[in-house]
């Protein structure tokens, strides 16, 4: 940039305000076009703050800020860390008026409001605003001739003027970010800095601190996508989907019923995949493409969750075994089969038997139900046709405590049931 001289000397050790000139910088902030097409370049000083903080100021709004009667500072009139509770002063009502004047100057450049100034003073809220206008601490109000277009802030700079506001009735410049995007900001935003561009800088700011400080601080365990415990990984995450997330098609049958993790796992998936190495070793994988010629993580009891000594590799035909359909006492076709010696029926054969005790036709669609969670138990009374729906919902967790109910008490129940919220709720809970 060439040199320029500028017929105005900037006076170093010079104070507007709350701030006192130290320096002037070699650095200019670019204003766009002057009205006669040339660039404008305004000038910049640095400031020290009655408050002791350090800042840049553009040196024509100081001089400016002084005709108006404003006091120019740091921004700490506004935002000074002020006592929530401010005492009242002894000795205040002794002392003279310009004593209260004093103090009340003093007490709004620390940053308190009309409330508390007149709790600690007495001094009324009309007088203590007097005092802000005559020392020019009043707030500052935007005025049409402050906004130009060219204007530029961080990576910001105003394209055009709009009579637009915001819901809070704040008003609204439009303005092109420097990676192209145009954007309404809110004029104070833009003016105090506050909205540095149209939202690319806050990306950016966390793609960094993803790579500089989140990523090299946490475990790599190298078992995503292609690693070589990839099937760990997936357990892990689908355990934790189970058994915590409500929206999870599963958890009806896994955290709905109490079914959780062990606490040191849930958010470490190291200390997870240790304890199953060392404990269980490697998953038995038989290259085939078929899931079920894989082991699989069982829960050794099934009413209780996934915990150290309740876990192991099991082969598909063992988990079956030792699934319930959806939880306490509720055991499968071929448990039923071992523990009790009968042979099962199938749902056809169970439906062909009802049919026949009741002299009826069941509807199409629906199932036969026992009504004491016992399978092997076909006597008439302990048999009922329901829907898919209501099945489901007798089977619940919290429904176990009906297997004491009788058939007809059942019934009753099942008439009162809201069965359209229901159906609503599992299409939800499924997604």
């Amino acid at each position: 940039m060439a040199n320029h001289s500028f017929k105005t000397k900037i006076e170093v050790g010079r104070k507007f305000g709350m701030l006192l000139i130290t320096k002037e910088l070699t650095e200019r902030i670019y204003k766009g076009k002057n009205n006669n097409g040339y660039d404008l370049w305004v000038r910049q000083v640095e400031c020290l703050c009655d408050c002791g903080t350090i800042v840049n100021r553009e040196y024509a709004t100081l001089p400016k800020m002084e005709r108006l009667k404003r006091i120019s500072n740091c921004g700490c009139l506004k935002y000074h860390k002020k006592s929530k509770d401010l005492a009242r002063i002894e000795g205040i009502e002794s002392m003279s008026r310009k004593e209260k004047y004093d103090i009340v100057k003093d007490l709004i450049r620390k940053g308190f409001n009309n409330v508390e100034i007149y709790s600690a003073t007495g001094v009324s809220h009309s007088k203590t605003s007097n005092i802000r206008k005559e020392i020019g601490a009043n707030y500052y109000t935007i005025d049409k001739d402050d906004i130009k277009v060219g204007m530029r802030m961080n990576f910001l700079t105003i394209i055009s003027l709009t009579d637009e506001r915001d819901v809070s009735g704040n008003r609204m410049v439009k303005c092109q970010c420097d990676c192209g995007n145009v954007k309404l900001i809110r004029w104070g935003h833009f003016r105090s800095g506050g909205t540095k561009s149209c939202g690319c800088y806050m990306k950016e700011v966390a793609r960094n601190m993803m790579k500089e400080q989140l990523i090299p601080n946490n475990i790599k365990h190298a078992d995503t996508k292609g690693g070589p415990h990839h099937y760990l990984y997936t357990l892990w995450m689908g355990i934790k989907q189970r058994c915590y997330n409500p929206n999870n098609k599963r958890y009806s049958t896994y955290g709905a019923r109490g079914i959780g993790m062990y606490e040191p796992w849930i958010n470490d998936y190291v200390a997870f995949k240790e304890w199953v190495l060392t404990n269980l070793g490697e998953r038995y994988d038989a290259n085939t493409g078929k899931r079920g010629d894989n082991e699989s993580f069982d829960r050794i009891d099934v009413n209780i969750g996934y915990y150290p000594g309740n876990l192991r590799w099991a082969d598909f035909q063992t988990q079956a075994n030792n699934k319930t359909i959806h939880s306490l006492g509720h055991r499968s076709r071929k448990m039923i089969e071992e523990e009790t010696g009968k042979k099962m029926l199938s749902a056809k054969k169970l439906q062909e038997i009802y049919e026949e005790y009741y002299n009826v036709k069941i509807t199409k669609g629906n199932v036969v139900h026992h009504i004491n969670w016992d399978a092997s138990d076909n006597r008439r009374k302990n048999l009922l046709e329901v829907t898919r729906a209501e099945h489901g919902w007798l089977h619940q967790t919290c429904n176990y405590k009906l297997k004491t109910e009788s058939r007809s008490s059942i019934i009753k129940i099942l008439k009162n049931i809201d069965w359209d919220g229901y159906d609503l709720q599992r299409k939800i809970n499924r997604g």
